[in-house]
């Protein structure tokens, strides 16, 4: 089974705007150094209408998510996420395992986060508050602690 990823942030700016920028060129760096991570399979990064930054992914395990958005560029950069997204208090993440290592379609994505938003966890469907018990269990994540993880931007 492999674990798939959906992350959605409101953006606070047009794409083209100059304060917006530094996000642009830190999603192309993190986005050249998940195709290397341990555990990556797939996954995509989309401005939707200058509305949505959209991020979906598929891994091996939630370890090795867990241990990727721990690491040293990607979680200095999503330190400055409220820079440029705005906050909600409506789940942004949403991951569910699959047998299919394929990245699923943008409206399974968008059902899986309404589902979330709804009805909360499930068997078959999680959030940040289950990814967060393999913050202190992947490699690389030590004394990260599970309060620390912060998935969407607050």
């Amino acid at each position: 089974m492999y674990l798939c990823q959906v992350n959605t942030s409101e953006i606070l700016y047009p794409v083209t705007d100059p304060r917006f920028l530094r996000f642009s060129a830190g999603a192309r760096i993190i986005n050249r150094k998940i195709k290397s991570a341990k555990g990556f399979i797939c996954g995509e990064q989309i401005y939707d209408n200058d509305r949505l930054f959209i991020t979906r992914s598929v891994w091996e395990s939630p370890e090795d998510l867990v241990s990727f958005i721990f690491s040293g560029t990607h979680r200095k950069f999503m330190g400055e996420a409220s820079t440029w997204f705005k906050s909600s208090e409506q789940p942004s993440l949403a991951l569910w395992f699959s047998s299919d290592p394929a990245l699923p379609e943008l409206d399974l994505c968008e059902r899986k986060l309404e589902q979330l938003r709804e009805f909360g966890e499930s068997d078959n469907l999680k959030g940040v508050k289950w990814l967060s018990q393999f913050a202190c269990q992947a490699p690389g994540t030590a004394g990260a602690g599970r309060a620390n993880l912060r998935l969407s931007p607050k």
